[in-house]
């Protein structure tokens, strides 16, 4: 018994994907045939198919596809969606009905093989209780069920040019093989299953049901008409309320869809490929400058020169102490003699002395001095010798207390131009003395190159700071002039590097401050100038045409050869604007050739955005685009080619 909940739908050559899945959900049951005519292209494409599963199959509805084309068929398997394949006949609506209108079941038979079969027989006559109208009877046929399984219809069956449905019921009845039934568990409909987001629909009145004779039919039997149940004319009338409210939950269903898919636009941009291999880089540029008075020209740039001398004083304080050795340490000192001879000792004579520390200590003599000679004289028996004696003044050689020294402290005399001599007890020469003092320190406070350092950051960002002031003002004070603040020099790095100006410190490194006011400053000057653009006319935008014509004029580019440069970094050193720049090839339209279009949509439709963003990556390797741009917040790429739109830009 064919089943109650089915629709049988049509799918015309000329019909495309949105039109099939709307035809499926206006039928408003849970089991739709499609019935496929030949040549219907738009279920050629397996994702076609998969797409028209997932969007009936969300609403609950189950799909069996009908056809004779082979293409159809294919791509229907391989999409999980059952078939039923029409064999030794073609589904074409194009039979003229009796009305005049085309039949939407009309078939062809297919050319046999005339060695394999015997031709042709002639057409079967017409059942004898044939109405004079049978588009009624296909009319039921349309609103009837055919069987769940997909029955094969044997390719020895003979080919007759069937003249309607009948016809071609008939010729299945006389073929050899039958068509094998559905079981009662495949007759009895599928559970209505609903999406999470959809609520249940009310459907549309039953429609007529269908008797068919099918297992009962033999070679010899005629097809049994469709016994058609009549329904009362009132319940006719109220099926028209739900017909009419499903109508317009429909309507309002593909108006919300529409809004989504529409809503659901995403635009991702691609920069064109950039042809390395002509890119090259122009540093150092010269630009020509003409003045204000001067008429404007693309060869060069309208500018003034603005300069100024800046000074700017910062000071600082002295914080720290130090101990400095103020006085030398002083004394005399007894020479003895046991030399006959008078010793001379010139000024400067070296005394050299040990610390209580160990380390050398070093007194010379005032002023010269002379030892006299030593003398023998008889007293009685014994001979007494009086040593020559001299008291000799002597100062310490270093300042401070490190050479206050100890009663017969010295050890060596050095007569200046020759070698030391001991001058302890026991000698030729004696030296005795008592404690050397008088060596001392005392605090101060010197200005140190740290100190120095210290303020120098301190004057130069005052410095940098006064000069654009002065530079701003230079500038204003000329009617209709914009200072160019790229252009100052020395400019902040300069400046950073020790370049551009002078320093002076007062007190210089290493003097003393006052105590009472331990204050030093650190003064520093520069020269600076600067660009001055007329109003309306920024440097920027003059430097694009001048760069451009400088190059052409200098031989390093060619008027048409494609290259265009990309301004990097310009300087102003007081005397010359220069201009670095990267010569880079014009893409002569923002276009991309159909086949990397079509291989950027197939890489990115219905991907994650990770997965987007990885394959347009593979692109840029490839050089196939250079860069890529997916608009913030998209984290899928939208499923359908018309909500993709692809925006191609020159290259970066």
């Amino acid at each position: 018994m064919i089943a109650d909940d089915a629709a049988l739908v049509l799918v015309r050559p000329d019909d495309d994907l949105n039109t099939i899945i709307t035809n499926v959900r206006e039928a408003g049951t849970p089991m739709v045939q499609l019935l496929v005519s030949d040549g219907a292209a738009a279920l050629y494409a397996q994702r076609d198919l998969e797409t028209l599963r997932r969007s009936v199959g969300s609403r609950g509805i189950e799909l069996l596809l009908i056809t004779s084309d082979k293409l159809v068929l294919s791509a229907a398997r391989r999409a999980d969606i059952q078939t039923m394949e029409v064999m030794d006949a073609r589904i074409r609506p194009e039979r003229a009905t009796g009305n005049g209108e085309a039949s939407p079941y009309a078939t062809r038979p297919l050319a046999r093989d005339t060695q394999s079969g015997p031709a042709n027989p002639a057409q079967p006559p017409a059942p004898a209780d044939a109405a004079p109208n049978d588009d009624d009877f296909l009319r039921s046929l349309e609103q009837a069920n055919l069987p769940m399984p997909s029955p094969a219809i044997s390719p020895a069956a003979p080919a007759h040019a069937y003249s309607d449905f009948d016809d071609f019921d008939e010729a299945v009845q006389s073929a050899p093989t039958r068509v094998s039934l559905p079981t009662e568990a495949e007759r009895r409909p599928a559970p209505r299953r609903y999406a999470d987001d959809d609520e249940p629909e009310r459907y549309p009145p039953p429609r007529p049901r269908v008797d068919r004779d099918v297992a009962g039919r033999g070679p010899d039997r005629p097809v049994a008409r469709p016994q058609l149940r009549e329904e009362p004319e009132r319940r006719r009338g109220l099926g028209l309320i739900p017909l009419l409210i499903g109508g317009v939950l429909l309507v309002l269903l593909a108006l919300i869809g529409g809004v989504l898919l529409l809503g659901n636009r995403t635009t991702v941009t691609v920069n064109l490929p950039v042809r390395e291999t002509q890119e090259r880089r122009v540093d150092g540029l010269p630009i020509a400058l003409i003045g204000l008075n001067d008429q404007a020209s693309q060869s060069a740039v309208q500018a003034d020169i603005i300069r100024a001398e800046v000074v700017y004083t910062a000071t600082g304080q002295v914080t720290e102490e130090t101990l400095t050795p103020t006085t030398a340490a002083a004394g005399a000192v007894n020479v003895l003699s046991l030399n006959t001879q008078a010793i001379d000792l010139p000024q400067g004579t070296e005394f050299i002395a040990a610390n209580g520390q160990g380390q050398e200590c070093r007194f010379a003599t005032n002023e010269a001095a002379t030892i006299p000679g030593s003398s023998q004289s008889r007293q009685g028996a014994q001979i007494i010798t009086s040593l020559g004696q001299a008291s000799v003044a002597v100062t310490a050689r270093a300042l401070g207390s490190a050479c206050n020294i100890g009663e017969n402290a010295i050890t060596q005399m050095q007569i200046p131009g020759q070698e030391p001599i001991n001058v302890r007890a026991g000698g030729n020469l004696e030296v005795t003395h008592g404690p050397i003092g008088g060596g001392s320190e005392q605090p101060i406070r010197v200005v140190k190159d740290s100190n120095v350092q210290e303020v120098l950051g301190q004057a130069l960002a005052g410095l940098d700071n006064q000069a654009r002031q002065e530079l701003e003002n230079a500038a204003r004070a000329q009617a209709n002039l914009t200072l160019e603040n790229t252009t100052i020099t020395p400019g902040r790095n300069d400046l950073s590097a020790g370049q551009g100006y002078e320093v002076i410190v007062s007190p210089a490194v290493g003097q003393n401050v006052d105590p009472n006011n331990p204050t030093f400053s650190v003064t520093v000057r520069g020269q600076f100038s600067a660009l001055a653009t007329p109003q309306g006319r920024p440097l920027q935008n003059q430097l694009q045409p001048a760069v451009s014509e400088a190059l052409i004029q200098s031989g390093q580019v060619k008027p048409g050869d494609g290259l265009a440069p990309a301004i990097n970094n310009w300087r102003w050193d007081g005397t010359r604007l220069t201009v670095d720049s990267l010569l880079q090839p014009v893409a002569t339209d923002n276009t991309l050739a159909p086949a990397t279009l079509a291989a950027i949509r197939e890489s990115i439709r219905d991907k994650p955005r990770a997965e987007a963003e990885a394959a347009l990556q593979v692109l840029v390797e490839r050089n196939s685009i250079s860069g890529y741009t997916i608009p913030e917040g998209v984290q899928a790429l939208p499923g359908y080619d018309f909500q993709l739109d692809i925006q191609v830009v020159p290259p970066r």
